[in-house]
């Protein structure tokens, strides 16, 4: 490699082409799947408004303070999630605990991309929508299309519905329970559902198979080229989104009762604010929306330059997180109201919390737009590219982690896309289970236990502890003035000291005292299945003590010296460039053997 501005063995670290890169990935990370999916389910789980304090309160006081931690984080140590912890040896659990929590999130990801797909190329029909219509083979003879007025069944009429679970009751004819056909797309034709763990269902569910497929090889392609394909793409799936969520909220707003479906959203039960899973699913929310706890926000700061004002960088998506998590609320809930309006019925009786939501809700609104068929194709177009979004950080992350533990896995480009195949494999493997008939269900667990809730609130406790006590809030405000020219605002001492530790704290011990087994619409988890989640729970809980217990064993000296030491920095931080003429490694100046190998 004579002559070349670059050598390969340096193992110098690729930086952002432009800052523009950097802030539309941050920007896709967040508008991804924890908005556009899991936040209008979670929000109808737990009441519309009630949901909304403690997520806005999250996103404030917690989100800010640690977003900008994640990313400077990266940017100070120019190393991902894993090594950057070396700063704190003591704390470096928790680069762990962060990748299993990861693992456990791309899991269900990938199935959501699977169903995304699925409706997708449902979605290429010149007839009717097939969820639109009662008329398919997977429809059953309590299919009743819905219609503006009253219903009708063949040649009678009904003017009096109520709807239960999901179910319109005809008065008429009380012993005919009848369905939406959304409902039962989703249900017998996507899912192939069965009532719960001891019931196989129809078995395995061939239908969803190629589509899931379809999704592995998506992430997969995405991944052999890192970052550079990415940041090629990031532009089209942040942009995308927000044209079709602002056709469906000019839509959604304008049906009738829909009002009564943002009154929903808007305004919180006051007796639902008593329960902690309300907040807890609130503020992790919030944790989830950014990536806090994740891998991702770390990377994406070790590929910034070392001069990089990442502060003002990071504070512009908070606000675009909160107002486009507000603008899906705003589209969710609209929709809702139209269905309770049209159906006579209360909005939380037209179909049932859960997973799918989405799924069920959307649907209906893009069915009565012109041309239904473009409209629905652009919407779960938009909700495919999002899901690679989102799924693409965590798998990337896991497959840092592998390359880390063993280097030769990544030292050619071959070698890399033979280990990402592998990895994917692996995870493919594991959504087999979710093809079952029970597969909704292990779905669900993993999402509730794996990666949401008490897994994040733990290790962002332990992160804020981390940088406002051992690193000490003070000296990271001055680290961050000596990096890019500017302290962070005082009040994140305060934020990082006790505010944070304080809330999560306290939610987290409610939560525990009162927990209780995780529910799924109207069906209870048995408590071998609850025991099976707070296990994978633990995976990632445990990881944090228990390092830090083995970092204390390996250091020597007292009790006291092991402490001191296991605290203190093990970064060299004279081996990072830290003038950005010096540390920018141009792509275009290697040879495409060269660019594979430092790319690996």
């Amino acid at each position: 490699m004579a002559g070349r501005s670059v050598k390969v063995t340096q193992r110098k670290r690729l930086h952002w082409s432009r800052p523009s890169d950097f802030m539309f990935t941050l920007l896709g990370y967040s508008i991804g799947l924890g908005i556009l999916w899991r936040f209008p389910y979670l929000c109808y789980r737990n009441g519309g408004g009630a949901f909304l304090v403690p997520f806005l309160l999250s996103c404030i006081v917690i989100s800010i303070p640690l977003y900008t931690f994640e990313i400077g984080l990266g940017q100070f140590t120019q190393r991902g999630r894993l090594s950057a912890w070396d700063r704190i040896p003591v704390m470096k659990g928790m680069g762990l605990a962060s990748v299993i929590v990861s693992t456990w999130s791309i899991i269900p990801y990938m199935l959501i991309m699977g169903w995304c797909v699925m409706f997708l190329f449902n979605s290429f029909t010149i007839g009717n929508l097939p969820w639109t219509t009662c008329d398919n083979i997977w429809n059953t003879n309590s299919c009743v299309p819905m219609f503006s007025g009253n219903l009708t069944n063949g040649n009678k009429s009904f003017h009096s519905v109520t709807i239960t679970s999901g179910k319109l009751n005809l008065t008429s004819q009380p012993d005919a329970n009848h369905i939406l056909p959304q409902v039962e797309f989703w249900r017998h034709r996507v899912l192939q559902v069965s009532s719960g763990f001891d019931d196989a269902g129809l078995g395995f569910n061939s239908t969803m198979l190629p589509f899931l497929i379809f999704a592995f090889v998506s992430v997969f392609m995405v991944t052999i080229k890192g970052v550079k394909s990415s940041g090629k793409v990031v532009y089209l799936t942040v942009t995308l989104p927000y044209i079709t969520l602002f056709v469906l909220l000019i839509r959604g707003v304008t049906l009738d009762g829909a009002w009564d479906g943002i009154k929903m959203f808007l305004y919180p039960k006051m007796e639902m604010l008593l329960k902690p899973s309300v907040w807890m699913e609130g503020i992790s929310q919030a944790f989830y929306v950014y990536g806090l706890g994740f891998p991702g926000l770390t990377a994406f700061g070790s590929y910034n330059k070392k001069r990089a004002d990442f502060f003002k960088q990071s504070v512009f998506i908070i606000p675009c997180g909160i107002v486009t998590s507000i603008i899906m609320g705003f589209v969710t809930f609209s929709i809702l109201g139209n269905l309770a309006y049209t159906n006579n019925v209360e909005i939380t009786s037209v179909i049932k919390s859960g997973p799918g939501l989405v799924f069920q809700v959307i649907p209906s609104a893009l069915a009565q737009l012109p041309i239904p068929q473009l409209w629905s194709a652009l919407f779960f177009l938009t909700l495919y590219f999002v899901a690679i979004d989102s799924a693409f950080g965590e798998f990337e992350a896991l497959s840092t982690v592998v390359i880390d533990a063993l280097p030769k896995l990544g030292s050619t480009y071959k070698r890399r896309a033979l280990t990402n195949g592998g990895i994917a494999l692996f995870l493919f493997s594991m959504c087999q289970i979710m093809l079952t008939g029970p597969g909704i269900y292990w779905f669900e667990l993993m999402n509730y236990y794996g990666a949401n809730g008490i897994c994040l609130i733990w290790i962002v406790t332990c992160e804020s502890l981390a940088v406002g006590w051992l690193w000490d809030a003070r000296k990271y405000r001055h680290d961050v003035k000596m990096m890019v020219g500017r302290k962070l605002p005082r009040v994140f001492d305060y934020c990082y000291k006790f505010a944070i530790p304080v809330i999560t704290v306290t939610v987290l011990t409610m939560y525990c005292v009162e927990w209780e087994p995780l529910t799924i619409a109207d069906y209870v988890y048995p408590m071998w299945a609850n025991v099976i989640g707070w296990m994978m729970s633990l995976s990632s809980i445990l990881c944090i003590p228990i390092v830090a217990v083995v970092t204390l064993y390996k250091e020597n000296g007292s009790l006291l010296q092991r402490w001191i030491s296991a605290k203190t920095s093990k970064i060299d931080f004279a081996s990072i460039h830290c003038h950005d003429n010096h540390d920018q490694i141009s792509i275009s100046s290697l040879s495409p053997d060269d660019g594979k190998l430092l790319e690996a």
